[in-house]
């Protein structure tokens, strides 16, 4: 009776501290039972592989634990816990950071102008790319400075690019490798994450994806560092979603498949549905915008009251100038002017464009 009274009692503390971290979060009003599995067990200090389908709330996960985890151990204000992110791309952590920042919530971003006010714990959530938490500087700082000694969990969310399948991506992804180096050194860091643990022991880790094959699965656990971690799985299928596939002749005669864009454009201008356009290769996304361009001519523009002629339809891949990035990024978390976007893969990876109604792959997924 006392044992089932006290597991009783820490469910109400539970509940109580998650939904006192929820009132600082706006326009979340409860979370899926997923999640509360999800938080529940880092909480205990035991791994978690959470593989959950895009636009369910992954990051929410992380972004809530340092606030539960400070109301169940009645932690005072100014002592935050922190979790440590490891994120592959630079969208996801200024994006996430800052829509936290915003809301109030402490987060910050390693290699930026905080990284002093970091390292003497003001931050709740703290993300770093695989090379940087890597880096002798925050090795250091981990195993023997402030921020090490309040770091109550790891987040490694995209986990799925650690592995093999992925490599191809992380290459068009990277923004630091040189075309003289054998190897990729973001890969490579992203393939030594599991170091951490070493860095933090005793400290549990949750690994988030939205995509992973079940042969993978065991790979990542053990890339990850996770040990016996409970597996939180969500079919990725969605009821409100349509997939239709339409079969392409060669390169050269296929721009006619993409007709039905250039029409919607010609007739909706900058109320165009936001769509974004999936390709593969440069090659590809040189196509496809030399059709659009060629087939709409003028009315491929709309006058801007600062910009003058701007372009209806924007290309976003690595050697995008990083002006022109984050112009697609501003457009697309809102109702800019950029309606279209041409783009490889390194668009979209964890950043929310809670607008897009169109999404077309132009060639079949590597996997």
């Amino acid at each position: 009776m006392a044992a089932m009274t006290g597991a009783l009692s820490r469910q109400a503390a539970f509940e109580l501290a998650v939904n006192t971290a929820l009132n600082d979060f706006p326009n979340v009003e409860a979370i899926r039972e997923e999640q509360r599995n999800c938080l529940k067990h880092l909480i205990d200090g035991i791994d978690v592989f959470a593989i959950l389908p895009t636009g369910f709330g992954k990051s929410l996960i992380f972004q809530l634990f340092p606030r539960i985890k400070r109301a169940l151990e009645r932690r005072q204000e100014g002592m935050p816990y922190t979790i440590v992110v490891v994120t592959p791309l630079t969208a996801i952590m200024k994006d996430q950071v800052e829509h936290l920042n915003k809301i109030g919530v402490a987060a910050a971003m390693i290699g930026e102008d905080m990284d002093e006010a970091v390292k003497s714990g003001s931050y709740e959530i703290v993300y770093g790319s695989p090379e940087s938490w890597l880096s002798k500087e925050w090795t250091k700082e981990l195993q023997e400075g402030k921020l090490g000694k309040q770091v109550a969990a790891i987040a490694i969310d995209e986990v799925h690019s650690i592995t093999e399948c992925s490599r191809s991506v992380l290459k068009r992804l990277s923004i630091e490798t040189s075309e003289k180096k054998k190897k990729d050194p973001f890969r490579e860091a992203f393939s030594r994450v599991k170091d951490l643990r070493s860095q933090l022991p005793g400290v549990p880790v949750i690994a988030l994806t939205a995509s992973v094959l079940l042969k993978e699965r065991q790979k990542l656990i053990k890339a990850s560092g996770m040990i016996s971690p409970v597996i939180v799985d969500v079919s990725p299928n969605k009821e409100n979603i349509t997939l239709d596939f339409l079969e392409m002749k060669k390169e050269s005669y296929s721009g006619s498949n993409l007709k039905w864009v250039a029409d919607m454009i010609s007739t909706h201008g900058r109320q165009t549905p936001q769509t974004i356009i999936f390709c593969k290769t440069f090659n590809s996304i040189s196509f496809v915008l030399s059709y659009l361009l060629m087939t709409l001519r003028g009315k491929a523009f709309v006058d801007s009251e600062d910009k003058g002629k701007v372009s209806l339809i924007g290309v976003y891949h690595a050697k995008t100038w990083d002006k022109e990035k984050s112009e697609i990024e501003h457009d697309f978390k809102g109702d800019g002017l950029k309606r279209v976007v041409i783009a490889t893969c390194a668009l979209g990876m964890g950043v929310n464009f809670p607008h897009v109604r169109y999404v077309i792959q132009y060639a079949p997924p590597n996997s």
